[in-house]
Formats: structure tokens, sequence, C-alpha cells
């Protein structure tokens, strides 16, 4: 059962911008082989956003690799009730951002968006949160299916099919979100802030968290060509950053990958 998961996780300045307010987690949890994700997109400009995202990260990891279980049934999830912890680590990083901006002026317009996830190939399950217009995606049987729902208007004209791929990644405001940590303390279990779900996660798949950074330049069919060469997850990642840039990378590129070996 040990070592059935590659994961890479890879955060790039991009061609345009003086500093990376993004970061990721990519990390085992737990005795067995789940792992956490997350791709993290800080706003707020320049030291705001890079305090916001490292803020999250380190929330996320201390109570969710803090809480998984070293003793499992092994059909049993590596989180007692992963859905519910991820909501309420996410919740907690978004307390704590807005917390720290009511400290300090220089920070006050500081937030990020997250997208977090936990792939059990024990339980063939990966469970999900997720705020802002950072991504999830399953790569499965050659298909690349978006988890996430975007928090944002043109992400959610994007998603109804109002908007095709190519209209929105050219909209002049689809870096306009919705929701973002850090504006207004949340309680856990807050359906209009924060989306959480879980999905069948099986051998072959393969697991995408991306900021905006990627899927702003890079189209779904270019991102699923990547994907489908036999490539290491580092390799893959590479390749995806390398696209971003070589698309004009105008904003900071995170890329994180999970494979599910068969």
């Amino acid at each position: 059962m040990l070592e059935q998961l590659d994961f890479y996780g890879l955060s790039d300045q991009g061609r345009h911008r003086d500093t990376n307010e993004d970061c990721y987690i990519a990390q085992s949890i737990g005795r067995r082989e789940a792992v956490l994700l997350a791709a993290i997109d800080g706003v707020g400009g320049y030291e705001g956003g890079e305090v916001a995202a490292g803020i999250a990260q380190e929330t996320v990891i201390a109570l969710l690799s803090g809480s998984a279980q070293a003793e499992t049934v092994l059909t049993e999830p590596v989180l007692a009730e992963p859905v519910q912890q991820i909501n309420e680590a996410i919740t907690e990083a978004n307390n704590r951002i807005y917390e720290k901006a009511r400290t300090d002026a220089i920070l006050s317009a500081m937030g990020c968006v997250l997208t977090v996830a936990i792939a059990d190939p024990v339980a063939r399950r990966v469970y999900y949160g997720h705020v802002g217009d950072t991504r999830l995606y399953l790569w499965s049987e050659g298909e690349l299916r978006k988890l996430s729902r975007d928090h944002s208007i043109v992400g959610l004209f994007e998603d109804l099919g109002q908007l095709t791929e190519e209209e929105a990644m050219q909209h002049p405001k689809r870096n306009e979100i919705l929701r973002l940590l850090g504006r207004d303390l949340q309680q856990p279990n807050d359906e209009n802030f924060i989306n959480t779900g879980t999905a069948d996660f099986v051998p072959g798949d393969m697991l995408l968290l991306c900021s905006d950074g990627l899927t702003d330049l890079v189209t779904k069919k270019e991102i699923s060509l990547v994907l489908s060469h036999e490539l290491s997850v580092k390799a893959k990642a590479q390749a995806l950053v390398d696209a971003a840039n070589q698309a004009g990378g105008h904003d900071n590129i995170t890329v994180v990958l999970a494979h599910f070996r068969q």
C-alpha cells in the first residue's frame, strides 16, 4: 500500500511580477500514503498577499497534518471527518489572516484564495475545500474535469456554460473574485464562503491544483496534453509552468500534482 502516490508542487514568480505571493502544500500526512495538497494565491499587494498566503499555508498544515490518524483501519479515511476538518482548517486560516490584518495597517488589505485537497489512496477518495479562483482538477481516463467552482463572476459564467473558456480567459474582469480569506470573520460550514466536496480517486487518476497564473494563460486542452505525456509529476509541473510563462507569464504560477500510480 505504500508509495502509491507521486506528488510534487512548484511555484514560479512569472515574468512580470516582482514577488511571488503564491505558495503551495504537497506533503504526506499520517502513516499511510495520503497527501495534503494546496494551491494558495495571496492578494493585497506585495508583502500583504505573501503574508496572507503564508498564514494560510501554516494553518492548514498545522491543523490537517496534525489531525491525521496515525493508526486507522485501512478502509477508513486518513482523517476522522476529512471534509469537515478541511472546512475548519480553512475557516481558521481565514480568521487568523483577518486578525493579523487588523493589527498592521500595511497588511490591512491582505487576503488570499486557496484550494485544499487530501488525496487518500487507501479510501480511494479525494476530499477538498475551496475559496476563490484557484482550482482543483481531476484527470481521469484521459479527461480533465474541474472539481472546484470559481468564486468570480467570470468563472461562474464559464462554469454555467455562458462563456467559453477562451472568452473567460480574455475577459477584462476575469480576476475579480467574489470570495477570499481575510475579509471577514467566519464560522465553519458556511456554504456561502467555502465550497467542499469529495470524489472518487482511483489508480491512474491525477489531481491538479493550480493558481490562476496557469489557467488564465493555458487552456484545458493544453493542460491535458501535458498530463497525458509519460513524464514524472515533477516534469509535468515544470512543463505547465513553462507553458504559462511562454504564454506571457503575467502572474505568479503555482502547480501541484498528485498521481495515483496503477
